[in-house]
């Protein structure tokens, strides 16, 4: 009767673990920086993900190994208006952000 029990609380037990293996899944973010109106990349540009910064390559692009989770992304260039977006990985693995140009 015991044995019977103990089978399914590890079985159990065992359902839940993968659940929340399933539920933490860790992938990686790109980020990729373009003007608004010309959809040029934007090289070297400022970005926050999470509180860490990063800069942007020569391509504007940004990727961020075994990301997951929720928190804010921020770009920042001279020139441009601040992007600020907050990310949920299970609903973007890309992110094109279009940065408006910031009037003199």
């Amino acid at each position: 009767m015991w044995k019977i029990e103990i089978y399914f609380v590890v079985k159990i037990l065992l359902s839940i673990v993968l659940v929340m293996f399933f539920l933490k899944t860790e992938s990686d973010l790109k980020i990729i920086i373009k003007d608004q109106l010309t959809s040029e990349v934007l090289p070297f540009s400022s970005v926050s993900v999470c509180g860490e910064n990063y800069v942007s390559d020569e391509r504007g692009e940004l990727i961020i190994k075994n990301f997951y989770g929720r928190c804010t992304v921020v770009v920042q260039r001279l020139g441009y208006v601040i992007f600020r977006e907050e990310v949920l990985l299970r609903d973007k693995k890309t992110i094109v952000v279009l940065l408006k140009e910031e009037p003199i």
